[in-house]
């Protein structure tokens, strides 16, 4: 079989069959996640990223994402564009890094405490997230250190010391209730930071709500990586993203 025939028959399929979502689905299920892996890649080069605001577009990301969880076994993610960037993220505000990140990645969870894309005003995160929709912005190459966090004088980096920053549209006191499918929508991007940005899939802080901070001291912050969240970080005195539930984003 050449590399090409299950995009052959993917097309030939969606041309012909009265229904062909439905018959695409019969097709993956009778011979497992190759298939699976192939209708994902279809999914996501069927809407090109023109069009991310349509509801179109949308509709093709939730299935392309249904189609990879089929393809289970198989453990790529999408690919990384121009050194930093992620594929399926449409570039808004657009702002050069603070210089290079060192030491060990983390990724480190925001809130953004209100319900629509933030103006940032040199406060960016690399990315931010809709939780509802999926939608994923990104405002910086992960390459670079981002400008969420406090980092003040004499102290340990924050901004730098590693840190892939993801602001999740959303309030810190709801986090704990978030829906199954937002759940997803975070795990989907938390695979991809970990396969691209050498970041651990565990966590080894504990996650807290109510207002309350649970900070890393700065030494435990210079060797930390794996995930965790604004409340975790030295320096600062946020608490978001309150009782994330960290288990869901490393199991989904």
């Amino acid at each position: 079989m050449s590399p090409t025939q299950p995009h052959d028959e993917i097309k030939h399929i969606w041309e012909t069959e009265a229904n062909p979502l439905d018959a695409l689905w019969e097709w993956a299920k009778r011979q497992g996640h190759d298939r699976w892996h192939a209708l994902a890649e279809w999914a996501g080069s069927h809407k090109r990223r023109e069009d991310h605001d349509t509801e179109e577009w949308r509709a093709w990301r939730k299935r392309q994402r249904i189609y990879r969880k089929m393809a289970k076994d198989d453990p790529d993610v999408p690919g990384i564009e121009d050194g930093g960037w992620h594929p399926d993220a449409r570039r808004v505000g657009v702002i050069g890094g603070i210089g290079s990140l060192v030491g060990p990645h983390r990724i480190v969870w925001h809130t953004t405490e209100g319900s629509g894309l933030p103006s940032y005003s040199g406060s960016n995160p690399h990315f931010t997230l809709d939780i509802q929709s999926g939608n994923l912005y990104q405002h910086q190459d992960v390459r670079q250190g981002a400008r969420g966090l406090v980092n003040a004088p004499g102290g340990v980096e924050t901004n730098r010391e590693g840190a892939i920053q993801i602001e999740l549209i959303g309030f810190a006191a709801h986090s704990q209730n978030w829906s199954e499918q937002a759940y997803e929508h975070i795990a989907d991007l938390a695979r991809w930071i970990e396969a691209h940005c050498d970041v651990r899939r565990d966590c080894d802080v504990k996650f807290v709500g109510g207002g309350q901070t649970n900070h890393m001291s700065p030494s435990a912050w210079a060797r930390y990586n794996g995930h965790c969240g604004h409340q975790h970080v030295p320096e600062n005195s946020h608490w978001d993203p309150g009782l994330l539930n960290i288990n869901k984003v490393l199991d989904k």
